[in-house]
């Protein structure tokens, strides 16, 4: 018999390897940093672990889809965009690239209205720009741009 996988358990076991893969990262940060990202990890960890488990238990594992891997157009836009996007922050900057990003994110998806989406770019930008900057000390990657 073949063990088919499921769609919780792939999504649990995705989610794991970020959360490891994010512990280990922020072992680099300064002492002072480290405090909450982890406290976020651990606390991410406790629901993941249980949707693992339940994804294992033959009872709740029947109720459960099958893993289909069917990839739409706006989702593969939206795959190969955060791709470019990480690959071209160290380049450009955080701060140009993020309002490429978000602005092209949300005209792909069916914005219009421009009196929305550079409100809601430029309001991320600056939340993202306090939290980290100013709260936080830890201080964006800078490019040729910003």
């Amino acid at each position: 018999m073949l063990f088919k996988l499921k769609f919780d358990t792939v999504i649990a076991i995705l989610l794991m390897l970020l959360g490891i893969v994010f512990w280990v990262d922020i072992g680099t940060a300064p002492y002072r940093v480290r405090y909450y990202p982890r406290y976020i990890i651990l606390i991410m960890f406790v629901p993941v672990v249980i949707l693992f488990v339940r994804s294992l238990i033959p009872k709740y594992r029947e109720k459960l889809p099958d893993l289909q891997l069917r990839l739409n157009r706006k989702v593969l836009f939206c795959i190969v965009s955060t791709l470019i996007y990480i690959l071209l922050i160290p380049l450009v900057g955080y701060y140009s690239t993020t309002f490429i990003f978000i602005t092209g994110v949300m005209v792909f998806l069916g914005a219009r209205k421009w009196f929305i989406i550079v409100p809601v770019t430029i309001g991320m930008i600056v939340f993202v720009y306090f939290m980290f900057t100013r709260l936080l000390l830890i201080s964006l990657p800078k490019g040729f741009l910003f």
